[in-house]
């Protein structure tokens, strides 16, 4: 039987189920998983590449401009991340996540940017130690920490 969160069931949960996995990965691990094992069955198929340059001949790197997305002037009431950003100073964000709920997290912020319609924050998670990348319009409430 599935556990249940909330009124929802977990892919995770189903999978630790039925003896398929052991732990929970970030929700967006198995997508790139996908992603990887088509470019590397497209690649094994190819006699023309064989190296990085072989890959690049066909078709350049893709930049942020290719991806539509750009950097950001703070919005209204952001204006304090700027000097965060440019100083390293960190910040406490109450950040209302997709999946977790209004949570409290330590980040040392990056930089702004816009993409498709929305602006984003990214930043040093200090919970997680990674970079993450947070939506302005999820931050309840931050403050750079002294």
């Amino acid at each position: 039987m599935p556990e249940w969160q909330g009124s929802r069931v977990t892919a995770f949960s189903e999978q630790r189920s039925a003896g398929m996995a052991e732990s929970e990965d970030h929700r967006g691990l198995p997508d790139a998983r996908l992603a990887m094992a088509v470019f590397r069955r497209t690649v094994g198929r190819s006699k023309r590449l064989k190296t990085a340059d072989d890959l690049f001949r066909v078709s350049s790197p893709m930049t942020f401009a290719d991806a539509g997305t750009s950097t950001l002037v703070p919005p209204a009431g952001f204006e304090d991340l700027s000097v965060a950003i440019a100083e390293q100073l960190t910040v406490v964000l109450m950040y209302e996540g997709g999946t977790t709920g209004l949570v409290e997290r330590r980040i040392t912020p990056r930089g702004l940017l816009q993409s498709r319609g929305r602006s984003y924050l990214t930043a040093l998670c200090h919970y997680s130690d990674t970079e993450k990348t947070y939506r302005l319009d999820r931050i309840q409430e931050f403050w750079i920490e002294e």
